[in-house]
């Protein structure tokens, strides 16, 4: 209450000066929360609003935001999940959401000055339209609430959607890379390439083109009564147009037309397992789909012909091409179903900073928005969060969670199978004169806080400061020179390396020998605080590993005749862990580089202690305004500047358009702006908070080797190097 206090009384102080400077707003439907951030013209965070699945709609039952239902499978956490989300909780959440933003006020949420909307969402989880929704959609009224007319059948044909986490469709997964396999490889013929080399990614039980086919194969008629197939990100894009409103932009504003129920974003559409990501320029020449022309150049052809049925290979034999279909697809197949397929998956925007609507009469007549407010395409959450930080080549975001995630900024489509490749979420189509199509790969594994709470809770008491203690006890020093034990700690099948698993000790040979040997199993080192640093060092050796392997394979020469690996420039820090300056201290050692976190510029980094940083925003929120403004900074300025000798290149990158924002070169807020007043807004800037000591780096050089020798050990069980 206190800070909503403070946040009102100082918005009433600059309520006079700012009152027509705009505002955008971004939006998260995460897995356990639907969030919202308001910008203002200098793109600061005025204020944060959300809604917790099972906090404040507790009548869908959910547990953490999710419905799990076990398929009798003997090993969980290997296969047979199903993991389901309500779609109308969704809905429900939106409603919840604006009341709440109605009670804060017009004097924070003043909802007239929004001039923008984007979103960003779980990426991957599928969301089925009913053949009666375009119809039911175009009659929503201002008047009554989203949930009381999305209700029933008329809307969604499925009433639960897979969850990201879902890892029931295992056998589908299986299906998708044999497709690809040569048939010395024990596939069906292959097409030339593989899965991963299509579509950035090898086939997971998450991504929707294993949940497609497993919903076509087991529901054949809810699929056939499936108008269209989409993305939570693109039903929130959806929803945001709901209402009619949708017509011209007005003057150099150009919208989309003619469709209720909106596109894919593309950055969100490469993790769909069915997304072409080679680009024209790498031959990616599908042709048409029964004697038609494609409805959008980049769904792949192939993928969409297995899925579909109208291409079936009986139990996986290896045949040179199409032969017969299923019985139960006969009439889905003699109207094309590939042809059906790609309607159903529909527009696929590639360029984020293109409105696709202005906002729809739902939200300007019951809510207060202004009915030229533009809607842009929403996105997945790991492309926002890559968005946030607006990085430059060879600068990466670490995600430190419950799973750990990396991601690269590359200028190359670089696809491998240790991790997942994306378009950029906020690029120009068409890629301007001298320009380049840019990318981001993304690392994902799956035992990252997980393990170093285990590590904490099981060797120091369950206690931080007692971990970070015994971590910096052990960390190489200049009189040892060397790092002279190794652990793995992989409590869950790991994803990198795949299914890696348990938990493995090595240590140096004594006599200082070049040989390590396997400890027992559960045998720990002779002081425990060797289990601290073990696991920071283990996981973060393999992050540097594999991320050397997205930006580059030239080294430099370290003096002694091999490559130095190639490192990062720079790192962000996100996450629980992040907040650990002992952890965010091995990372910087261990990767070679500064390591930097937003954090809130009064708080900055509290206490200097080496457990507590200051937090900040919701990123993927406000990544989303982020994405709005430039969009509205290009569509209210395409006609005036166009033909301008003096303007800069227009329109600018997404890059180019947030350092002119923050350097005042581009002022969103006009004349108004030039009284800059910094009262009541929360700044969230990036702050160096660890910087390698170049002995201990030196040291991990050194040690790569060893270490990738170790982990192959580990995975292999062999007992000693």
């Amino acid at each position: 209450m206190e800070k909503e206090a403070a946040i009102e009384g100082n918005a009433k102080e600059r309520q006079a000066t700012r009152s027509s400077s705009p505002l955008f707003l971004g939006l998260d439907l995460s897995t356990q929360a639907l969030k919202a951030s308001l910008l203002d013209s200098e793109l600061e965070v005025l204020d944060e609003i959300q809604v917790g699945f099972d906090q404040d709609l507790p009548h869908y039952g959910t547990k953490n935001g999710v419905l799990i239902h076990d398929e009798g499978m003997e090993k969980v956490d290997s296969g047979g999940k199903m993991v389901r989300a309500p779609i109308l909780m969704y809905v429900e959440a939106f409603d919840l959401l604006l009341e709440k933003i109605s009670k804060r006020g017009k004097v924070v949420w003043d909802t007239e000055r929004i001039k923008a909307i984007s979103c960003a969402a779980q990426q991957h989880a599928t969301v089925y339209w009913s053949s009666e929704a375009e119809s039911s959609l175009g009659k929503v009224s201002w008047e009554r609430s989203l949930k009381e007319q999305m209700d029933g059948d008329l809307c969604f044909s499925r009433k639960e959607i897979p969850n990201w986490q879902d890892s029931s469709t295992l056998k589908e997964c299986q299906e998708l890379e044999n497709l690809f396999k040569s048939k010395e490889e024990g596939g069906v013929g292959g097409v030339g390439k593989s899965l991963v080399d299509l579509t950035g990614s090898r086939a997971h039980a998450r991504f929707s083109a294993s949940q497609i086919l497993k919903f076509r194969r087991e529901e054949g008629e809810t699929y056939r009564r499936t108008s269209r197939i989409g993305l939570v990100s693109s039903f929130m894009t959806t929803l945001l147009c709901l209402g009619g409103g949708g017509g011209g932009g007005g003057e150099g504003v150009k919208v989309e037309e003619g469709f209720i129920i909106k596109g894919i974003d593309e950055s969100d559409a490469c993790g769909m397992n069915l997304w072409d990501m080679r680009g024209e320029e790498q031959g990616s020449v599908q042709g048409r789909v029964g004697g038609e022309e494609r409805l959008e150049p980049g769904w792949n052809q192939d993928l969409l012909r297995f899925i579909s049925g109208e291409t079936y290979f009986p139990n996986q034999d290896p045949l040179d091409g199409p032969r017969e279909v299923l019985k139960e697809d006969e009439e889905s197949t003699s109207r094309g179903a590939a042809r059906e397929l790609e309607r159903k998956l529909g527009k696929v925007y590639r360029d984020g900073g293109r409105p696709v609507s202005k906002v729809g009469e739902w939200w300007v007549k019951r809510w207060g928005f202004d009915p030229e407010c533009l809607v842009f395409p929403s996105t997945g959450d790991n492309p926002a969060t890559f968005l946030a930080f607006s990085l430059k080549c060879n600068e990466a975001i670490l995600s430190l969670g419950t799973s750990d995630t990396v991601m690269v900024s590359t200028e190359e489509y670089l696809p491998h199978r240790d991790y997942h490749a994306f378009v950029h979420p906020a690029q120009l189509s068409p890629t301007p004169p001298g320009g380049s199509r840019k990318y981001f790969n993304m690392l994902v594994y799956k035992n990252g806080s997980l393990a170093r709470e285990w590590v904490r809770d099981r060797f120091f008491d369950s206690d931080w400061e007692s971990f970070n203690l015994g971590a910096i006890r052990n960390r190489p020093s200049e009189k040892v020179g060397r790092v002279e034990r190794a652990g793995f700690y992989w409590l869950k099948p790991e994803i990198i390396p795949p299914n890696a698993e348990g938990i493995h000790r090595f240590s140096k040979v004594e006599g200082g020998g070049k040989g390590w040997k396997r400890l027992d199993p559960g045998e720990g080192f002779r002081d425990k605080g060797m289990e601290a640093s073990s696991i920071l060092e283990s996981q973060f050796l393999n992050y540097r590993s594999r991320s050397s392997l997205i930006f580059g394979s030239e080294g430099k020469d370290d003096g002694r005749g091999s490559k130095t690996p190639p490192t990062l420039n720079k790192i962000f820090a996100v996450g629980g862990a992040s907040n650990n300056l002992t952890i965010c201290r091995f990372l910087s050692d261990v990767m070679g580089c500064n390591v930097y976190r937003k954090v809130n510029e009064v708080g900055g980094c509290g206490g200097g202690g080496e457990k507590n940083l200051s937090g900040g925003p919701n990123l993927c929120s406000v990544a989303s305004a982020y994405k709005a403004a430039w969009g509205w900074y290009r569509s209210r300025n395409e006609v005036r500047v166009q033909d301008d000798p003096l303007e800069p290149s227009f329109p600018p990158t997404f890059e180019e358009f947030m350092t002119r924002v923050r350097d005042r070169s581009i002022l969103l807020g006009g004349e108004e702006e030039e009284k800059r007043d910094p009262r009541g807004k929360t700044r969230y800037e990036e702050r160096l908070v660890a910087s390698p000591d170049p002995t201990r780096s030196e040291v991990y050089h050194r040690f790569i080797d060893d270490w990738s020798r170790l982990e192959g050990l580990a995975t292999s069980r062999e007992p000693s190097l």
